[in-house]
């Protein structure tokens, strides 16, 4: 069983989605996530292939400084968000074999 974050430029950062990229569904799901030094667990019965699990992560963000820019006029800033996140994945096989997966 493999587990990917899938995350493509301009996607809602605060989606945290975990695809299950094996060939065989995966059974009693858990997913520990960290977030920004935050922990939440998701659970789902069933994963199938190449579905998955998310958590939806808006208000965990941090605020930081992406840009500055330091001028005749001031300086001017720009501020963006960013999530850290690790997981740890639980699930049993059909025939209930367990198995852990993680990107820490």
């Amino acid at each position: 069983m493999k587990w990917s974050r899938p995350r493509k430029r301009g996607d809602d950062q605060s989606q945290v989605v975990y695809r299950n990229v094996g060939t065989t569904p995966a059974f009693q799901v858990a997913v520990v996530l960290t977030i920004n030094d935050a922990r939440v667990t998701i659970e789902a019965d069933v994963v199938e292939p190449g579905g998955s699990i998310s958590y939806d992560a808006s208000g965990m963000s941090r605020r930081i400084l992406i840009a500055a820019n330091y001028g005749p006029d001031g300086a001017s800033r720009a501020y963006g968000t960013r999530y850290t996140v690790t997981a740890r994945i639980t699930w049993q096989s059909r025939l209930g074999t367990p198995g852990v997966w993680s990107d820490a």
